[in-house]
């Protein structure tokens, strides 16, 4: 909680914070798998090399979970080098390899698969509110630029925005005012709950917490996101004059989640390679 006279240099901080790529807006990709892809034929018996290729394209570090190609169940696994336990720094790129060995085929010339590529990734979101209270005589004189909330926010699948208004009037020394908060995966994949299973699939686990700001009703809140896409949460916030003048707030909320995105390839076994 800082008085409105330091509220320039919050917002210089605010400026910072999001120059540095730690909280930024308007990017709904975390990882991402930029290629996946292997020779279009082989033969039977032969081994194939799909190579793997994943951008960080989001601001927070990704940490691979789990990493396995479906669709080719009767080939036989290869050792390679994409593993779970790989962490790859936002802006960077990461490249492996899965090895496979294609089967033999049983009286036909070709056979086509569709292997899927499935990557299981952890990832945080984080959105931060900054808002003004004070009495009615400590804001009358202040700019209306100065009067508005502030807002930040981590890029990546998940995002999460607080809306509530600005400024807060303080006329009996206390207030309670709504703060909702808006949870929706921008991404293509399937967010999960801490480990990714189909029990914790579409669902996601928020805190919510303030400096300033007493929001206990969310200090921890789980949503399932409609249709794997959405929900929100109405959370009543107290806001108290603890000391003279207009002050700024600030409201956290965070959420530590895995998520799952996928990519198809192509491949054929055939007598004639």
């Amino acid at each position: 909680m800082v008085s409105v006279s330091g509220l320039a240099r919050a917002c210089m901080l605010l400026l910072a914070v999001v120059a540095s790529g730690c909280l930024t807006s308007n990017n709904n990709v975390g990882l991402a798998i930029e290629s996946f892809s292997s020779l279009p034929t082989v033969g039977p018996g032969q081994a194939a090399s799909f190579q793997v290729s994943l951008t960080n394209a989001g601001g927070q570090d990704a940490q691979v979970e789990d990493i396995k190609i479906y669709g080719l169940e009767s080939w036989e696994a290869l050792p390679g080098t994409c593993r779970p336990g790989m962490i790859i720094r936002p802006g960077l790129r990461q490249t492996c390899k899965l090895e496979f060995r294609a089967p033999e085929l049983a009286g036909s010339l070709q056979n086509s698969y569709a292997p899927k590529l499935s990557v299981t990734y952890r990832y945080k979101a984080t959105a931060i509110k900054w808002l003004i209270a004070g009495e009615p005589a400590d804001l009358a004189g202040l700019e209306p630029s100065r009067l508005e909330a502030r807002s930040a926010a981590t890029a990546g699948p998940l995002q999460i925005t607080i809306s509530l208004r600005s400024p807060v009037l303080l006329s009996s020394a206390a207030a309670t005012v709504p703060v909702r908060v808006d949870v929706a995966n921008s991404g293509d994949g399937i967010v999960c709950d801490g480990g990714c299973s189909a029990a914790t699939w579409n669902r996601v686990s928020i805190t919510v917490s303030g400096d300033g700001v007493n929001i206990a009703e969310c200090a921890s809140k789980a949503l399932d996101l409609y249709k794997g896409k959405s929900n929100s949460a109405i959370c009543m916030a107290s806001i108290t004059a603890a000391q003279p003048g207009a002050t700024q707030r600030r409201i956290e909320a965070n959420a530590d989640y895995g998520y799952i995105t996928e990519k198809v390839a192509a491949i054929a076994v055939s007598n004639k390679v």
